[in-house]
């Protein structure tokens, strides 16, 4: 059995990652410039509100009640303030946080397919087990073999003794 919200959550997460990806690069494309005009950075703190939003959504979709700040590196990257004017040190904090939102969002995926292969491993056997019930044939095969072993039971420990 298919559960379509958990199905859900892992579309939207992977959604999330490529919304990241592409961010990155825009971050990347903007960071790098020799000079950073007031557009580039308008068009980049835009940008930023978007996959803020995006991502509050997601943490809301997937009934995360909060995450802690300290171990959310993509809320670390949204709300920094300072992303044009930082210093070397700062850069190299950022760019810390770049790898560890990657590797945060694949650990999240990775834990919900998981739970995924779990819930469809126990519908698995809950199904098997239902197709069986509802075929006819079954049960009256089943059945039978029930009444054939205690007659036999009955016969050989209580007649016989």
């Amino acid at each position: 059995m298919i559960d379509k919200k958990l199905e859900k959550k892992i579309d939207k997460l992977r959604d999330f990652r490529q919304s990241w990806l592409k961010f990155y690069e825009i971050y990347n494309k903007t960071i790098k410039k020799d000079s950073l005009s007031k557009e580039d950075e308008k068009t980049f703190l835009s940008e930023r509100d978007v996959i803020k939003r995006k991502y509050h959504e997601l943490i809301q979709l997937l009934e995360i009640e909060k995450v802690a700040e300290y171990a959310d590196p993509i809320l670390d990257i949204l709300n920094t303030q300072e992303l044009f004017s930082a210093s070397d040190s700062q850069y190299e904090r950022i760019e810390e946080d770049w790898g560890g939102s990657f590797l945060f969002l694949k650990n999240m995926i990775k834990a919900f397919e998981e739970k995924r292969f779990r819930v469809r491993e126990s519908w698995g056997l809950v199904y098997l087990l239902n197709k069986a019930l509802s075929n006819i044939c079954f049960i009256i095969i089943a059945a039978l073999v029930l009444i054939f072993l205690a007659y036999y039971t009955l016969i050989k420990y209580v007649i016989v003794k």
